[in-house]
C-alpha cells in the first residue's frame, strides 16, 4: 500500500499479513482499518500497526514498512525494498 501522509511524505506498507501472509484488503470506509480476509487481523492504515489480532492467535506484529522517498521537483516517489 502506497499511503500519502503529507503533500510530500508517503508510508508504504506491505499488503501482507504477518499472521500467514494473506492478502490485506483495503479498508471498506473513509477512516477504516486494512483487514486481513484469513483470520480477521486489523490494521491501522496510518501506521500499519495491529489493532485486532488474528481469530485463535496472539500478536504477530505491524504490516512490513519500506523506506520511500519523494522528490517534489519530479514528482517521482522511490521505494527501496
Amino acid at each position: 500500500f502506497i499511503i500519502r501522509t503529507a503533500q510530500a511524505s508517503f508510508l508504504v506498507l506491505s499488503s501482507r499479513c504477518t499472521h500467514q501472509g494473506c492478502e490485506v484488503g483495503l479498508p471498506q470506509q473513509a477512516g477504516g482499518r486494512l483487514v486481513c480476509p484469513c483470520h480477521l487481523s486489523e490494521y491501522d492504515p496510518q501506521t500499519g500497526a495491529q489493532t485486532k489480532l488474528p481469530s485463535g492467535s496472539g500478536p504477530t506484529g505491524p504490516l512490513q514498512r519500506f523506506s520511500a522517498t519523494f522528490d517534489p521537483q519530479t514528482n517521482i516517489l522511490t521505494i527501496t525494498f
